[in-house]
C-alpha cells in the first residue's frame, strides 16, 4: 500500500479551494471505505509510515498490516569526491504531478523565498510532470523551474540544501531520504 491516499486527502482539505473541497468531501469517505475493504481482503499489506499504519489498523482491525520503512541506495546517491555544492542554491526535487508537491513549490516560491534574506539565494525546482501553473513560477532570479531531468541526483549534489516544506501528505518523503543519502542537508 505504501501510504494511505485517504490520509493524504484529509490532510489536504485546509489547502484546497471550495470547489476542490467539495470533490474531496464526496470522495474521501469512498476512498476510506475502499481502502478498508482492500486492506481486509489482502493476505498482508505493508505501509511505510507509522501514522499510516495506525490509520490502516483503525480501518481494517483484523488485517495483516506491517510497517516496512522506505530506503534508498546510498551508493547510488552518494556525492562523488570533488563535486561541490553551490552555496546559494536550494533544490526542490519531486514529482510535480502530485498535489502536495505542487503545493510545496507554490508555497516555496510565494511565501518562503521572499523571506530569505540572502541576495544570491535561489530555488531550483526539479521534477517530472511539471504543469504550466508551476512553470509560471519561473522568474529567472530567485525561482528556476528546471522540470524533468535525466539525472536528478546531480541536482542534489549541486545544492547547498534541499527543501521539502510539506504542508500535507502521507507516507515518507523519499526526496528527504535521497537528499541525505547524497550528503545534502534537507
Amino acid at each position: 500500500v505504501q501510504d494511505l491516499i485517504s490520509l493524504n486527502y484529509r490532510r489536504a482539505l485546509p489547502f484546497l479551494s471550495a470547489r476542490q473541497r467539495l470533490v474531496y468531501d464526496i470522495e474521501l469517505p469512498r476512498i476510506e471505505a475502499y481502502e478498508g475493504r482492500v486492506l481486509a481482503q489482502a493476505a498482508a499489506c505493508t505501509l511505510v509510515g507509522s501514522v499510516d499504519l495506525t490509520e490502516a489498523r483503525a480501518r481494517a482491525p483484523h488485517a495483516d498490516l506491517r510497517l516496512l520503512g522506505n530506503g534508498v541506495d546510498v551508493e547510488h546517491f552518494c556525492r562523488p569526491a570533488g563535486v561541490r555544492a553551490h552555496r546559494d542554491r536550494l533544490v526542490f526535487l519531486g514529482n510535480l504531478r502530485t498535489l502536495s508537491n505542487r503545493d510545496m513549490v507554490r508555497h516555496l516560491a510565494s511565501e518562503i523565498m521572499p523571506r530569505i534574506d540572502h541576495p544570491g539565494a535561489h530555488l531550483r525546482v526539479v521534477g517530472t510532470q511539471c504543469p504550466p501553473e508551476i512553470d509560471a513560477l519561473h522568474d529567472g532570479r530567485r525561482v528556476e523551474i528546471v522540470g524533468a531531468v535525466d539525472e536528478p541526483r546531480v541536482h542534489l549534489w549541486g545544492a547547498w540544501a534541499t527543501v521539502c516544506p510539506m504542508r500535507f501528505g502521507a507516507g515518507v518523503a523519499n526526496k528527504v531520504l535521497e537528499s541525505l543519502a547524497a550528503g545534502t542537508p534537507a
